[in-house]
């Protein structure tokens, strides 16, 4: 239990993630909030515990499994991180198609299309080249 200093540095989730809980304070970020304020409840309470003397109390608090141990409220925590970030992931995707759909309607047109015309024009160039030189040879 030493681990535990008696006045760690403050910190928020605020000052992690505070511009994207201000830009998007949708119910995952705010679950992701709560989980979090309540898993510094615990370790503040786990804290003073040490502080007092209570090392068992604090040991029971920090590696229970039952609701309103620091463990269960981590992993709490932890699971509403992962929802946000799958949430993340799957608008970064959506975004990535969009534009990559966009790009499709372009000057360009649809250069997916262009990939084979390129390449067979890249073919016929070297065929012409090497038959050129081949025909010296002759």
């Amino acid at each position: 239990m030493k681990a535990y200093h008696a006045n760690p540095p403050a910190v928020s989730f605020l000052g992690f993630y505070g511009d994207e809980a201000r830009a998007h304070p949708g119910p995952a970020v705010t679950a992701a909030l709560s989980r979090f304020q309540q898993f510094q409840t615990d370790d503040q309470r786990i804290r003073q515990l040490v502080a007092a003397g209570n090392n068992r109390q604090a040991t029971t608090l920090l590696t229970g499994r039952a609701a309103g141990n620091a463990s269960y409220d981590f992993d709490r925590y932890d699971q509403a991180i992962v929802s946000l970030i799958g949430l993340h992931h799957g608008t970064f995707d959506q975004a990535i198609r969009t534009g990559d759909r966009e790009l499709g309607r372009s000057i360009l047109g649809n250069w997916a299309g262009l990939l084979p015309l390129t390449a067979l024009g890249a073919a016929i160039l070297v065929v012409v080249g090497v038959r050129a030189r081949l025909a010296e040879y002759r």
